[in-house]
């Protein structure tokens, strides 16, 4: 297979209206698991993931059994991480995606985690009930999708949390710019996939004012937003009261 083309145009022009080269349909398989791969390096090694488990403990009730609800999950690193702290508590754990080979591989490599299930699904439509979940995530999958659908989008994950949202995503700065082109330079240098999307991603990303505003347009409840050491913001939020309720939190 060839490798992927960077998209041509300034990146105002770009904002939406492509695929990023990890999410093309005939991504080839090796090059995605190893982006996968190096996405939960990365969620480790920047600490996001410790920031993502320390502010999913204290959106969650301080007891009984939860479930959670990842959407854009990748290779699922972060559910299952959350699995893995919250043990006996997990009822139910569910990885969506929008890419069906990203899917599969959340759940190929979430073998042994008996309360974790993975599907396809689109963000702007979940298969799932209103208010069936403790917690409804997005992480690093946000700017994945076209400016004009994320309100929605966050509006969706608040249907289906009966307690919180949590997004978390890079931030559009200088440090991320520069971030890119040297990890492209080094660590990612052989992997097309990274090379590529890398530098489309921080232009994609958000401000946290940017954040806010659609937070307040999907309305949302109460919104924080805090930043990790500048490279990525975190939005938690309660999830907006609704009168009906659902049922499980299982993909249709």
């Amino acid at each position: 297979m060839s490798e992927p083309a960077p998209p041509s145009g300034p990146p105002s022009t770009q904002l939406g209206w492509f695929a990023e080269a990890m999410d093309q349909p005939d991504v080839d398989p090796a090059h995605l698991d190893d982006c996968l791969d190096q996405l939960a390096r990365l969620s480790v090694l920047s600490g996001a993931r410790r920031l993502i488990w320390d502010r999913a403990r204290s959106l969650l009730p301080a007891d009984g059994p939860v479930t959670l609800v990842d959407v854009g999950a990748g290779g699922g690193d972060i559910l299952r991480h959350l699995s893995r702290g919250l043990g006996d508590r997990l009822r139910l754990g569910v990885g969506l995606d929008f890419h069906e080979r990203t899917a599969m591989a959340g759940a190929r490599r979430s073998t042994g985690h008996g309360r974790l299930r993975f599907a396809r699904a689109d963000a702007r439509a979940l298969p799932l009930a209103p208010r069936s979940a403790d917690l409804v995530m997005m992480h690093m999958a946000l700017h994945h999708i076209e400016p004009r659908d994320r309100a929605a989008v966050l509006a969706e994950l608040g249907r289906v949390s009966r307690g919180a949202v949590l997004v978390t995503d890079l931030a559009r700065n200088a440090l991320n710019r520069v971030g890119a082109r040297i990890l492209t330079a080094t660590v990612w240098r052989r992997n097309p996939l990274m090379r590529v999307d890398a530098p489309v991603s921080v232009d994609r990303s958000l401000t946290s004012s940017e954040f806010a505003s659609l937070a307040a347009e999907a309305g949302l409840g109460v919104v924080r937003i805090t930043s990790l050491y500048g490279h990525r913001l975190a939005l938690s939020a309660h999830a907006p009261a609704r009168a009906e309720v659902g049922g499980g939190a299982t993909p249709a």
